[in-house]
């Protein structure tokens, strides 16, 4: 991606491109970092304390061995990319969040505070949609391995090495995470039903499993809009981010809930028959991405 002044059109920012920003205050107190995962609708920055980045760089001693703790983030900070030509779209962009918020449950979303801000480049102001999002500390969860009830158990086993009671933390978490995952499955379901929306579920690393077992969706930028009938829409990017979220939500079924999905259920019915699987995977297939599965 070319040089631009728009920070809309650059593949990644700096903490000096954040901190000229004309909507920024300036601080003392806090350094911007580009999260390591690129955003697609989004640059995502870490918002990091400035005392804590120091410790990561200079190191400090304990008990006589110098080491250097990974400075942690405060706040996610999401810049969006997408142009918005007036504040009802930007409104609906949020209302579109929100009802997702409501039907999945808080819990299974990451918590983010969403401003408008006017972005002036060469000047003229844009109507910019910006959120603080909490830092979601855990791993990537990635249905499409397929993750079963054992490598859940493994995953959440090495997220606990070393600690105490480690068999007793990681079966709760196992219990947790299952709980989790059918939350999710119901939430998602009924988005589906109630508003013909479904959560990008099916992009590598937006789902986050946490050392407790709780499970988050942090890539809150891409609420699918399902077409009607035999329809399969395609997202901003060309990716059928819609009907691969409901095989996430078969898969999750299937492999971690332990429950094969019922070929008679009227979502099931509707998107997993053969032919719709087959003309997806194609139309996967030509999406330049490599964050999403083929």
């Amino acid at each position: 991606m070319h040089f631009s002044k728009d920070i809309r059109d650059r593949s990644s920012l700096a903490h000096e491109d954040i901190g000229g920003l004309n909507f920024i205050r300036p601080s003392d107190h806090y350094i911007y970092r580009q999260h390591y995962r690129e955003g697609l609708r989004s640059h995502i920055m870490e918002v990091l304390l400035r005392a804590d980045v120091r410790r990561e760089t200079r190191g400090e001693m304990v008990n006589g061995i110098r080491v250097f703790p990974r400075a942690r983030p405060v706040k996610m900070l999401r810049l969006f990319r997408r142009r918005f030509d007036s504040l009802e779209e930007v409104g609906d962009e949020i209302r579109r969040f929100k009802l997702a918020a409501a039907c999945l449950g808080k819990e299974l979303i990451a918590h983010s505070n969403e401003f408008i801000v006017e972005y002036t480049v060469d000047g003229a102001g844009h109507l910019m949609l910006c959120g603080l999002q909490e830092f979601v500390c855990g791993e990537v969860f990635d249905p499409w391995l397929p993750m079963t009830v054992a490598g859940l158990r493994r995953m959440l086993d090495a997220m606990h090495a070393g600690q105490e009671r480690r068999e007793e933390a990681v079966r709760r978490a196992v219990v947790r995470a299952r709980v989790q995952a059918a939350k999710l499955v119901a939430g998602t379901r009924r988005l589906i039903l109630e508003a013909s929306m479904v959560p990008d579920l099916a992009g590598v690393g937006n789902l986050i499993l946490m050392p407790d077992g709780s499970i988050k969706l942090v890539d809150i930028n891409n609420i699918c809009d399902i077409a009607p009938g035999d329809d399969i829409r395609l997202d901003d990017h060309g990716y059928p981010s819609a009907d691969k979220a409901v095989e996430v939500v078969a898969l999750l079924e299937r492999h971690l809930l332990q429950r094969p999905p019922d070929a008679s259920d009227p979502i099931y019915d509707r998107f997993l028959t053969a032919e719709r699987v087959r003309r997806v995977r194609r139309l996967a297939r030509r999406c330049r991405f490599t964050s999403y599965p083929g």
